[in-house]
């Protein structure tokens, strides 16, 4: 459930920390919490949802795809006395169809997306597009590189994928 959620939690908290700016004519303009419009930007209650708001989505971010490769471990050493073919299948929802030397994969690309989402909220202008085109070359070439998927249809829609979002930002 928690992977199904993570685009949710990540765009969520990303509203948290965004302001939205309002032109009050002759009173000049002001900036608002896109979560909240009830709270003006700059405020104290601001700056304690903003830092709330930071930590859960770098906890949530990092530590989802951290904790699924630590549980993995555990039962491979705790549960299943060093068999990880059997915790791996224990664990098929996030290693299933991944070869037997990448079945971290899923991680890798949950911390992909998560950057993706960061750099497009947080990094403006051109230096946005750099950084989205070097995490997506990056990521392009690992998913080449390590050949993480047994089925060739899901390498093949995944460099798909990456490659559309290389071209795109191109």
């Amino acid at each position: 459930v928690l992977y199904i959620v993570f685009p949710t939690m990540l765009e969520i908290n990303g509203r948290m920390t965004t302001c939205e700016q309002y032109d009050f004519g002759p009173r000049g303009t002001k900036k608002f919490l896109l979560a909240d419009r009830s709270i003006e930007c700059g405020t104290e209650k601001h700056d304690s949802y903003v830092t709330i708001a930071l930590w859960q989505m770098v906890g949530y971010s990092l530590m989802l795809p951290l904790l699924s490769i630590t549980v993995v471990l555990a039962f491979t050493y705790v549960v299943f006395d060093g068999n990880s073919k059997k915790a791996r299948d224990s664990f098929f929802f996030i290693t299933g169809g991944l070869r037997e030397s990448v079945w971290f994969w899923e991680s890798v690309v949950s911390i992909r997306k998560a950057s993706l989402v960061f750099i497009m909220m947080y990094l403006f202008g051109t230096l946005r597009i750099y950084v989205d085109v070097w995490l997506i070359g990056i990521s392009l070439l690992l998913t080449i590189s390590l050949d993480p998927y047994v089925e060739t249809i899901v390498r093949r829609l995944d460099l798909l994928s990456q490659s559309v979002l290389y071209v795109t930002f191109n």
